[in-house]
């Protein structure tokens, strides 16, 4: 927040430019500035160059979005990978990677939920209105929005023979306390969770 700040007149520029680095060398901030070519001459001040509108990005609206849409289909989006470049505090970002995975019972659902997110992704670049997303606030310069299919993995319907099997393996080897025992697999595998009565472990079979 050190540029807002002296941007905005709370920080005094030498104060800011004597600041240094964390670790290393303990280059100060107008060193670094001046080592990569961006120490200006004109004065950093709101009052010396007066903007029009300030305002603030945020990366969010695409996963937020793919989450809205996943419950619409009755399905699952999850991101457990961001990647923000150059990575800095403070910045806006250049390039943001983040890994987006979607599934469904049913593959033509899982096709319909993958072809809305592109439409919409795109029309979120384009700071285009989508559920509510990009409504509000100022109006930025838009992005471009490029995918990778990474893993494809098509619905596995299970066998109904095998799950019989497995079913009334449970309901022998459990009687009547079947059901508070045992808990069946969510995919519709041939499996049952039981668990163990010695501790707080679950196994399936």
């Amino acid at each position: 927040m050190v540029s807002s700040g002296v941007w905005a007149g709370k920080i005094p520029l030498d104060r800011a430019h004597s600041l240094q680095e964390v670790g290393g060398l303990k280059q100060t901030m107008k060193q670094e500035l001046e080592r990569i070519g961006y120490l200006g001459a004109m004065e950093p001040s709101f009052r010396a160059m007066p903007i029009a509108a300030h305002f603030e990005l945020h990366i969010a609206k695409m996963i937020l979005h793919s989450h809205r849409l996943a419950t619409k289909y009755s399905s699952l989006a999850s991101t457990g990978l961001l990647s923000v470049l150059p990575g800095s505090t403070n910045t806006v970002p250049g390039t943001v990677q983040f890994s987006l995975d979607i599934r469904a019972g049913e593959d033509d659902r899982l096709m319909m939920l993958e072809h809305e997110l592109k439409v919409d992704f795109e029309k979120i670049a384009k700071n285009e209105a989508v559920d509510g997303l990009n409504e509000s606030g100022a109006t930025g310069k838009g992005c471009t929005v490029e995918w990778t299919l990474d893993a494809p993995s098509e619905a596995i319907k299970f066998d109904n023979d095998c799950i019989r099997c497995v079913d009334e393996s449970a309901r022998e080897l459990f009687g009547g306390e079947h059901e508070n025992l045992t808990l069946p697999m969510i995919s519709g595998a041939g499996q049952y969770d039981f668990p163990d009565p010695n501790s707080f472990r679950w196994f399936h079979s």
